[in-house]
């Protein structure tokens, strides 16, 4: 079973970026010595909700909206700040410049909640509004009330009262939908409501971050969970929820 992390090293969370995105001012070894001997408590990209320990990704909106961001942000107690390369020299001692700030707080938030999707079996449902929102529901009807077993990456396409499975060998198997698994083994992540990890969330897509998504899936995954149906849609995954 997934578990969040109490601690994680700096490093750890900014691996996945590769070194093109992580556009710090400083010298290289200024940098590793920061990622190397940082513990970050937790992630937030709201410096309002900062607290000792945490790192805060900035985003973009924020240079406009709020341009002392950063200090309130380290005055709050921030172990470390991921802003925009032109940001850094505000205190280039915690400050470390990315290029995209919206995947590096998807990257940091999948890192940090142990990729949870790599748990899961993920559906994305895209299409007019109306119909992807039906589909979604349906489809996580029928798979909360059929007994479904995850395996890997493995392909499983419905066919009729059956679920077919195409194996990397070209082998297929059949699993009679049967077996009443609960609809707790199915989140769904829908533009106004989302359902998963036991609980009824009262936001949707539309008001989330890449934070919350990745908080609700590592959710879901731990409480026992198999599958995330998500309502795919350009402006959220635009915005870098997705």
């Amino acid at each position: 079973m997934m578990s969040i992390p109490e601690t994680m090293r700096l490093g750890t969370l900014l691996d996945p970026l590769t070194a093109p995105e992580v556009n710090s001012l400083r010298s290289d070894s200024s940098v590793q010595a920061l990622r190397s001997r940082v513990e970050i408590l937790g992630i937030t990209p709201d410096h309002r909700q900062v607290g000792p320990g945490m790192i805060y990704v900035m985003p973009s909106a924020d240079r406009l909206q709020d341009p002392d961001a950063i200090q309130m942000a380290l005055e709050r107690g921030a172990a470390a700040v991921i802003c925009a390369p032109d940001a850094v020299r505000t205190a280039p001692d915690r400050c470390i410049g990315v290029a995209d700030l919206r995947r590096a707080l998807g990257v940091l938030a999948t890192t940090w909640h142990g990729n949870p999707s790599r748990q899961l079996q993920v559906v994305g449902i895209r299409g007019e509004p109306r119909k992807r929102a039906a589909v979604a529901h349906y489809l996580g009807q029928l798979l909360s009330a059929s007994k479904v077993r995850r395996d890997g990456e493995a392909v499983w396409n419905l066919s009729g009262s059956t679920l077919s499975r195409r194996t990397e060998s070209g082998v297929s198997r059949r699993s009679s939908l049967a077996g009443c698994i609960g609809i707790e083994a199915v989140a769904c992540l829908g533009m106004e409501t989302c359902r998963g990890g036991g609980r009824l969330w009262p936001v949707g897509l539309e008001a989330m971050d890449a934070l919350d998504v990745q908080r609700l899936l590592a959710a879901h995954a731990r409480s026992g969970g198999d599958w995330a149906i998500v309502e795919w849609d350009e402006r959220v995954a635009d915005a870098g929820t997705l």
